[in-house]
């Protein structure tokens, strides 16, 4: 067997130092969005419908226009994204959501109108946002053991979709939710390589139960990682923590009833697994959560400190959009 020091090699090609990414949001507030330069000056306002007055500036560098408003390019104010993620991560469905954000804009006093389509483009915009933030942040605790499981849910014309997910069982982290419509080696696979470019280290072993699915993506992925399986007639608890899991995410998605396609259900389990891994605390981890749990310095009390991540994350220009993280930073403080 492998040494336990040679498994848990960090990925040094993943990583981002964590004093990079702080300065990443305090640099970005006060730069050009475009640029990046610290030279421009005040261009007269912006009216907007729901968040009022917006100041404008302009780059001296660049001479383009942008804002410093820590929501921009958007239309609707902060508490209807906040509103539509959190309801969405509850099970709710999309009509319910829009009838309750214009209730609430009403006793609030504004005349808010959103249709259904907007609310769903929000909220895959917002969730794709936030699962590539994800990626950026990689694990400061190791977690020695992984347990991989599969759950499933009903689709249209008699199609089932079936959900891989990973856990790391030490911190409690849900590392992945891989949604596919065969039950075979390939969603499995995918489920464990989204779950090591997250975290960015190997585990000592990885759990399963019966199935020669997840045991055949286990030795292509990680053919060097202590694998056991055991069927659960013969041992209930070999895959506890997914099962409890799993029980969880029936609770929530079963709301849905029927899914119209795969990549909604992918989006589903998404914002079911980001609320879990950010917002919720486990007693069994000091009343911690697994973001916390993980070394993952991010300062998040709630769905709007995630929407005020996304949308940083989306500010960025064309330019710097290819670059990675650290990449981007340094361009900035180069200048």
């Amino acid at each position: 067997m492998v040494k336990k020091e040679k498994l848990q090699k960090r990925l040094e090609d993943y990583r981002v130092p964590i004093q990079t990414k702080k300065i990443f949001l305090s640099a970005i507030s006060k730069r050009c969005t475009h640029c990046g330069s610290d030279e421009f000056a005040k261009d007269g306002y912006r009216k907007t419908q729901y968040k009022g007055k917006i100041q404008i500036y302009r780059c001296n560098k660049c001479r383009r226009k942008f804002s410093l408003h820590p929501f921009p390019r958007t239309h609707f104010p902060v508490w209807v994204y906040e509103k539509i993620l959190s309801l969405s991560a509850e099970g709710i469905r999309v009509k319910a959501i829009v009838q309750d954000i214009e209730t609430t804009a009403k006793q609030k006093g504004i005349d808010l109108r959103i249709s259904p389509a907007t609310v769903l483009y929000i909220f895959k915009d917002m969730v794709a946002l936030l699962v590539k933030i994800e990626e950026e942040y990689h694990h400061q605790v190791l977690a020695n053991m992984w347990q991989i499981d599969d759950c499933f849910q009903k689709l249209p014309h008699r199609i089932w979709a079936y959900i891989t997910n990973v856990m790391a069982v030490d911190t409690r982290y849900w590392l992945a939710s891989s949604v596919s419509i065969k039950r075979d080696t390939q969603g499995s696979m995918d489920a464990l390589e989204q779950s090591v470019r997250r975290a960015a280290y190997f585990p000592v072993e990885i759990r399963c139960d019966g199935l020669r699915a997840h045991a055949a993506a286990i030795k292509k992925v990680l053919p060097h990682i202590h694998n056991i399986k055991r069927k659960k007639m013969k041992d209930i608890a070999i895959v506890n923590y997914l099962e409890r899991l799993n029980k969880t995410m029936r609770r929530v998605i079963i709301k849905g009833k029927c899914y119209p396609n795969e990549e909604l259900l992918q989006t589903y389990a998404d914002i079911i697994r980001l609320q879990y891994n950010f917002l919720e605390k486990h007693a069994s981890l000091g009343k911690k959560t697994p973001v916390e749990a993980a070394g993952m310095q991010l300062s998040v009390t709630g769905w709007k400190d995630l929407v005020l991540l996304a949308i940083q994350y989306k500010k960025r220009s064309r330019r710097t959009r290819r670059m990675t993280l650290h990449q981007f930073v340094q361009s900035i403080l180069s200048t």
